[in-house]
């Protein structure tokens, strides 16, 4: 598991990054936002896994090989709590879809290896697919996306393997 040094955090309960008391990291949107809470460390090839609870609201994943720190690009990877999925990179969508869900928690897990990029859901892949638009390291971000009301998503047991 990462150490919460890890992390960035910042802004409030309400539209940011912030740690619980018992190691769990919370991402939260207000409505309308969507927020990516950054590993300080940067990443080419490797897998990412981590327990999502959405709390409250639309929907969480991951920010995928982000050039910049202050800003939401590289790959964005979410999965919301209809079932529904989408990886973008910028404004292209490049797979959509939707997956069986367990309504608490979700295993989540996405694989970034030079350009080919797959995502996993509670151990079942959900699509692979090839892309070099982000092929070049980058940050991996926790996010929060809301889809008209405030959005809540806990993570825990965040694990990162790099290759």
């Amino acid at each position: 598991m990462l150490a919460v040094s890890d992390w960035y955090y910042g802004g409030g309960s309400e539209n940011g990054c912030s740690f619980g008391t018992k190691g769990e990291y919370f991402a939260n949107a207000l409505p309308g936002e969507i927020i990516s809470c950054p590993n300080q460390s940067l990443y080419k090839n490797f897998t990412i896994e981590t327990v999502m609870h959405i709390v409250s609201g639309g929907c969480g994943g991951f920010n995928i090989r982000n050039p910049d720190k202050s800003s939401i690009r590289g790959y964005v990877m979410t999965l919301c709590n209809n079932g529904g999925y989408i990886l973008s990179e910028n404004s292209t969508t490049l797979e959509q879809g939707t997956t069986a869900i367990n309504a608490n928690e979700n295993t989540i897990a996405f694989t970034a290896n030079g350009q080919h990029l797959a995502f996993y859901v509670n151990s079942q892949n959900i699509f692979s697919l090839d892309d070099n638009t982000f092929s070049e390291q980058g940050t991996v971000g926790l996010m929060a996306q809301s889809e008209g009301n405030q959005t809540d998503v806990e993570y825990t047991n965040i694990k990162i393997w790099t290759f």
